[in-house]
């Protein structure tokens, strides 16, 4: 392992696909080597992964993308779109966006008030790979992630410098470096990018809200975005001991169009919209009296905020209201895999806590009401299994995820929730040049403070007695690799009980 590893210091440059052991299944079908970096969830000798898609930082490259969100359109199984809110978000085979977790080397970056990132406003300059996990993924994931991950890593090498210009205002300036200092590593990012409106394609897709008096009617009402990031990260060694620390922080500001196919859409601005993120990571080898052991750890702490402003029509003249937004996040993760005898045990413990303050104003008369206090804490625990069956390979896994709500503003206490979670995937080779992988297991989603006890216009209908989401989902990966090209066939179930949202 390089001490200049940015993606946490939790994981070598390993392939997502586990190498197998002498005499065992051949691996999974592979990405780009740059793209097999994946941290919160590392391949290991022996591990059975479910299927997974990528980029390289190649690869990203020659995309050109402005985000994270134009990187990920195209990859098979992903879907990209605009929510009614603005915000940019990724589904996984056609899930809910919320069932669907974006992390940064190794730390989740869902606000948890809402439970999702606009990953819109997450520059791709600082990004060198990324792998999307689909089906029931690895038990590191923790809570939450129940129909796929995605799994941001940031340059490990290298430089790149991106300038673009287009119609509309569009502009998007990045540049991305990593330079050696001594016996570390450090990491700089910045980016910026703005556009003065989306340009619309059809006018007739737009029944609602789209004025035809405005001076250029092939832009999109109230679309505007400007942001701007800055990205750092610092690591190195100590001993055996490999360790980084990063921090990421996006402002932007931005409008947000108001729904096109209904007439009583909310009309609002963000002015003010900021994200901020820390976080350290540690790796450890160790040797124990029944073999090698490894033990890794990440904290991360998030500052999130934001403006709204919500007007009375699609003039965007009179203000109705504002609101103000303040979040804390505290989390961290902490897994230890260990051999026993011919297997390889993962233990995984993780958890956070998020504080979101809300004051909101009317006007007129300008009247501020007392800000009320929400708090969510979510954990999980669990363990894996490796362990070889002839020449095939299984994984098994079996955890707890609980939530608690022990503060709620002005609204009723909530009792806590917990749900188990398991999940297998066995590896095999039926033939010289064919895999099979097949996978299954159950993942739970709680319902995000928002859901609970925010309003969104009656689209939230909660399940009874608000029991968490319970996605059971199975996979059957064919792989057969005749020289010259690869063909796959990934075939999948997946079925939620208590759905959250509408």
């Amino acid at each position: 392992m390089t001490p200049s590893l940015l993606a946490l210091m939790l994981a070598q440059a390993l392939p997502v696909a586990a190498q197998p052991a002498t005499g065992t299944a051949a691996p999974q079908p592979t990405l780009p080597s740059e793209a097999l970096i994946t941290v919160t969830a590392p391949a290991l000798p022996g591990r059975v992964l479910t299927p997974v898609v990528g980029l390289s930082g190649e690869a990203l490259l020659d995309r050109q993308p402005r985000s994270v969100g134009d990187a990920l359109r195209g990859l098979p199984g992903v879907s990209v779109r605009s929510n009614s809110r603005g915000e940019t978000v990724a589904r996984v085979r056609g899930s809910d966006e919320r069932q669907t977790l974006v992390f940064l080397d190794g730390a989740p970056l869902a606000v948890p008030w809402d439970g999702r990132v606009d990953i819109g406003l997450l520059p791709a300059g600082l990004i060198g790979g990324l792998a999307v996990h689909k089906g029931a993924g690895a038990i590191e994931y923790g809570a939450n992630a129940v129909a796929g991950v995605v799994d941001l890593t940031t340059r490990t090498r290298g430089g790149v410098g991106v300038a673009q210009a287009g119609p509309f205002g569009l502009t998007n300036l990045s540049a991305a470096g990593v330079v050696p200092l001594g016996g570390l590593s450090l990491t700089l990012a910045a980016a910026h990018q703005a556009q003065s409106a989306v340009p619309i394609a059809r006018r007739s897709a737009l029944p609602f809200n789209q004025p035809t008096g405005q001076p250029d009617p092939d832009r999109r009402l109230n679309s505007d975005l400007n942001a701007t990031s800055l990205f750092a990260g610092l690591g190195g060694q100590i001993g055996a001991l490999d360790w980084r620390a990063s921090v990421l922080t996006i402002d932007a500001r931005r409008g947000v169009a108001p729904e096109a196919d209904r007439g009583t859409a909310r009309f609002w601005r963000t002015p003010d919209w900021s994200l901020t993120q820390a976080q350290i990571a540690l790796e450890l080898p160790l040797q124990l009296p029944l073999g090698s052991a490894t033990a890794r750890a990440v904290a991360w702490r998030q500052w999130f905020g934001q403006e709204i402003q919500a007007f009375t029509d699609a003039s965007y003249s009179a203000l109705r209201s504002r609101e103000l937004n303040d979040d804390d996040t505290l989390g961290g993760r902490f897994t230890f895999s260990h051999a026993a005898g011919p297997a390889t045990l993962r233990w995984s413990l993780s958890g956070q806590t998020s504080d979101h303050n809300q004051t909101d104003i009317a006007n007129p008369p300008n009247i501020q009401l007392a800000a009320l206090r929400y708090r969510q804490t979510l954990a999980s625990g669990g363990v894996e299994a490796d362990m070889p069956l002839g020449s095939a390979r299984l994984t098994l896994g079996l955890g707890l995820d609980r939530a608690t709500n022990p503060r709620t503003g002005d609204r009723p206490a909530q009792p806590p929730r917990q749900a188990g979670t398991f999940s297998a995937a066995l590896a095999l080779q039926p033939a010289e040049g064919v895999s099979l992988t097949l996978s299954g297991g159950r993942r739970n989603r709680f319902a995000s403070l928002r859901e609970l006890f925010g309003e969104a216009q009656g689209r939230f209908l909660p399940n009874p007695a608000l029991l968490p989401e319970r996605a059971w989902l199975a996979d059957a990966e064919l792989s057969w690799r005749p020289p010259g090209f690869t063909l796959t066939l990934t075939p999948f179930w997946q079925r939620v009980d208590g759905s959250i949202g509408q």
